[in-house]
């Protein structure tokens, strides 16, 4: 089995990723995007009420803050990788209770299925990740099967959570594991970036 993702994130020895957060942060925009536009066809929804500023501002906000900041944050400061999933997961909790306390959602502050949607997304896209990077190590198709795999069971879980209908529970699936395919491959793209970076440094040196 490889070394630890979290080191990686090692400080001392690599300084802050920033190409990392930037990577992990463009692709969360672009999936975001293309997430939009792909429900539009296969949800047959409204072009004007998905494609408003407040949506995009939501999701850069998102994207920037808590999914780049935080989950690359947290990566650089835990030293065990089995700590981050479960930081990550309370983190998020926090976020969605923000998110729906400033009345960015019609659902209440403190549903219970909420809180554990909230919790679960980012728990099993850290699991997930993780458990690839262990079992394949720092390579593109380690991240892209991570990325993916938490996305459909993220899915998954929403199906059984909300009872969701199969045509409902394939479609977004679907969409959300293309969206997540570009954030794996963004983010591998900002984190070896870093290290080339750093190699190149170090041969200067």
């Amino acid at each position: 089995m490889n070394n630890q993702f979290v080191d990686l994130f090692d400080v001392k020895k690599y300084g802050f990723n920033y190409w990392a957060t930037l990577g992990l942060f463009i692709g969360g925009i672009v999936s975001s995007v293309i997430w939009k536009f792909i429900s539009i066809f296969t949800f047959a929804l409204d072009i004007k009420s998905i494609l408003t500023l407040e949506r995009f501002a939501v999701s850069f906000v998102y994207y920037l803050v808590f999914f780049a900041l935080a989950f690359i944050g947290l990566s650089h400061i835990l030293k065990k990788d089995i700590a981050l999933p479960f930081a990550v997961g309370f983190v998020k909790i926090m976020w969605g209770i923000i998110f729906r306390g400033v009345g960015l959602s019609d659902v209440p502050i403190f549903r219970v299925s909420s809180i554990v949607m909230d919790f679960s997304w980012m728990f099993l896209t850290a699991a997930v990740v993780i458990l690839f990077f262990r079992l394949i190590g720092n390579k593109l198709i380690s991240f892209l099967i991570g990325f993916v795999l938490s996305a459909f069971l993220v899915r998954v879980l929403q199906l059984l959570i909300y009872s969701q209908s199969i045509d409902t529970f394939l479609r977004s699936a679907l969409t959300g594991m293309i969206s997540d395919f570009l954030i794996g491959l963004f983010f591998y793209a900002g984190l070896s970036y870093h290290f080339r970076k750093k190699r190149a440094f170090y041969k200067k040196s």
